[in-house]
């Protein structure tokens, strides 16, 4: 079998081109083009999403009684207050694109200052929903959490 001479520099700058064909597209796209491809990407699987999501909730209803949900959801407010408090104003500030399709008080872009008063919207518009009552002055929701969906 007669031995052939390889070129390696020709394969190394074979790969190269590879690399830089693949990168440069990648680098020259900011991230905010890849946050509003994922969202769109995302608002394209928006019925799966529903779908699921209904199918989690019918099963936390079955499977979990009021005294695990009332627990999970002071579990959870807690986190939230630590996390909230440890945020810098610079991360608060830091946003994304989001999938509008997916919940009514998603916005294309939101700040992690916008995505930490989502609970409290989403919350305050399941229980004017399921007519849990008018809350009391004591628990009416802030101006944030009181926002009205996008339409």
């Amino acid at each position: 079998m007669a031995s052939e001479s390889v070129n390696r520099q020709a394969v190394y700058d074979d790969y190269e081109r590879a690399r830089q064909t693949l990168h440069n597209p990648l680098e020259a796209a900011s991230d905010a083009d890849l946050g509003r491809a994922l969202a769109r990407l995302l608002d394209a699987a928006t019925v799966p999403f529903h779908f699921v999501n209904h199918l989690g909730s019918v099963a936390a209803a079955r499977v979990c009684g009021p005294q695990w949900m009332t627990a999970t959801f002071d579990l959870v407010v807690a986190s939230l207050h630590r996390r909230l408090a440890s945020e810098s104003e610079a991360g608060l500030a830091r946003g994304m694109h989001y999938p509008v399709r997916w919940d009514p008080f998603f916005r294309d872009f939101m700040t992690v200052a916008d995505i930490y008063r989502y609970p409290t919207q989403h919350f305050d518009f399941h229980r004017r929903q399921l007519t849990m009552g008018t809350p009391t002055d004591s628990t009416a929701g802030s101006a944030h959490s009181e926002r009205t969906p996008r339409r």
